[in-house]
């Protein structure tokens, strides 16, 4: 029973598997964003309308082929760098170690991709099932589409972490004066970093080991003292982080619909879909750090506030057809106006037309 217990606790208190669990209890907002996703890939959402095909059979240029699938690698990177930095400015403080160790977003990521995995191993399963059937020709081809996926998201991934990794690294070493000198501006943000830290200290995880970036397990020094400085002077350069994908998002986003007669700029529907998905887990994210227990209230009154925009007519909605005249009275669309056009010469003409 005791060698039970070490190896219940070494799992139990394993810091991704923390992670998980801090997930499911605390960012149940974020977790609707994969659900809604694995539902996706599984056809379990929006089968009637097609929309597992666009994630399973992406087209790109009028065929799917390894561009296609290296475009839905790409999204999925960004997506996956959204969840993590959501996640990491959510619940970095109640995990204080990470205050002792180099490049703790780096090493936080990597202990928070338990979804992201899973997600990505049921994804190449489910397109390899799908285009073994109904798709490619060949296993080749779905193997070169795969590759160039993985290559693609694992670039994303690696270019973001090394973002992270350098404009961090010198923070916790070095502890710039400037950005002293900007938590003094913000006193609203340093107030709010020190009560997460009161709360973290009062309901603290416990932390027993960690998965590093070299993919080895090492204990965490319990012994190592934190300082709360720090991480008030990393937290602007955390939000910064956060701004500079949003930003790579939005103008992705408005980019792509502004340039969408172009060819190349009509990437894949899933990618697209993955991209304004960042850049709503991102949004999500401030707006629960902001509100805490009040997020789903939030969320709740914005709803009702953007269904009475559009119902009431402030936010136009109906897409005018190029041509037409819209500031003259609407042609009356009933069966009375459609008889007036009734001829039955034309009708018979129709009629034999359609029959050959």
């Amino acid at each position: 029973m005791k060698k039970l217990k070490i190896y219940t606790d070494h799992f139990l208190y394993f810091f991704p598997i923390q992670l998980l669990l801090n997930n499911f209890k605390k960012n149940q907002i974020l977790l609707l964003f994969w659900v809604l996703l694995f539902l996706i890939i599984t056809d379990n959402f929006a089968a009637n309308l097609g929309v597992p095909y666009l994630f399973l059979d992406p087209e790109y240029l009028g065929s799917v082929n390894f561009k296609g699938t290296a475009i839905i690698g790409i999204s999925f990177g960004i997506y996956t760098i959204s969840y993590h930095l959501t996640s990491y400015i959510l619940d970095s403080h109640r995990f204080p170690f990470l205050g002792t160790i180099k490049y703790p977003f780096v090493h936080f990521s990597l202990n928070n991709s338990i979804i992201p995995l899973i997600f990505l191993i049921i994804y190449t399963k489910n397109y390899i099932q799908f285009q073994t059937y109904d798709g490619a020709e060949n296993s080749w081809e779905i193997t070169l589409q795969l590759i160039s996926m993985f290559i693609a998201f694992s670039a994303t991934i690696v270019i973001f972490l090394l973002y992270f990794r350098n404009t961090n690294k010198d923070t916790f070493v070095d502890f710039a004066k400037d950005v002293d000198n900007t938590l003094k501006r913000k006193k609203i943000t340093a107030v709010k970093v020190l009560n997460n830290l009161k709360d973290a200290h009062k309901k603290r995880y416990v932390i027993n080991t960690y998965l590093t970036f070299k993919c080895t397990i090492k204990k965490v020094d319990q012994a190592k003292s934190f300082d709360k400085k720090k991480l008030l002077r990393v937290f602007d350069q955390h939000h910064l982080n956060a701004a500079a994908i949003e930003i790579i998002v939005f103008i992705s986003i408005i980019t792509l619909g502004f340039y969408k007669e172009v060819s190349v700029f009509q990437i894949p529907a899933a990618a697209s879909g993955m991209l304004l998905l960042s850049f709503f887990i991102m949004f999500t994210g401030a707006f629960s750090f902001w509100l805490r227990g009040w997020a789903i209230t939030g969320m709740i009154i914005l709803f009702l506030i953007a269904n009475f925009m559009l119902k009431s007519g402030i936010v136009q909605t109906h897409n005018e057809a190029f041509g037409l005249n819209y500031s003259t009275e609407p042609a009356s669309y009933s069966l009375e106006s459609i008889n007036e056009l009734y001829d039955s010469v034309e009708c018979q003409k129709d009629f034999e037309s359609t029959l050959e």
